[in-house]
């Protein structure tokens, strides 16, 4: 069985909120090619660590999915956010 990514959901409808931000996103991010600041590349690179690592390995993957371990509320929430910087989607 083929796995496709697609933005159609289960009801052959496109999902608008995704498809109208995903291109937003993507002008914003060609346009950030042209405003490169090397002073603000520490930062970046801070987040991009921050939101792969805390919020996709540990908050979506290892804490939401499997419940492979148990934190405060306020973790899991702070967990759950590092995620949502990452753009992968959401926690269901």
């Amino acid at each position: 069985m083929e796995n496709k990514t697609s933005n159609i959901n289960k009801r052959g409808a496109v999902m608008w909120n995704t498809t109208i931000f995903m291109i937003i996103f993507h002008v914003g991010a060609v346009a950030a090619l042209f405003m490169l600041s090397w002073k603000v590349m520490p930062i970046t690179l801070i987040l991009w660590w921050i939101s792969g690592s805390l919020g996709i390995g540990m908050g979506f993957h290892r804490l939401l999915t499997h419940r492979g371990y148990k934190t405060p509320k306020v973790v899991e929430y702070f967990l759950t956010f590092c995620g949502l910087l990452a753009l992968e989607g959401w926690s269901r």
